[in-house]
């Protein structure tokens, strides 16, 4: 459902100074209907790693994921 304000308030969780002193990394990744766990996942490790990873299954991409914390 759009405009009740979601993407606003995530934005604001996402900047607050309180939030961030319990993050090292916060990565910002927009994620649209219909929800797409690999595209999201590859995502999230190109903007960890400055590159698309080369990855395609979701696993492989979440041990990655986990790998980088």
């Amino acid at each position: 459902m759009g405009g009740i304000g979601k993407t606003t308030l995530a934005q604001l969780a996402f900047n607050d100074a309180e939030v961030m002193t319990h993050f090292e990394k916060k990565i910002w990744v927009c994620v649209s209907d219909p929800f797409h766990e690999v595209r999201i996942a590859k995502a999230l490790l190109e903007e960890l790693e400055g590159r698309a990873p080369d990855l395609v299954e979701l696993q492989s991409l979440a041990q990655c994921l986990k790998e980088k914390n």
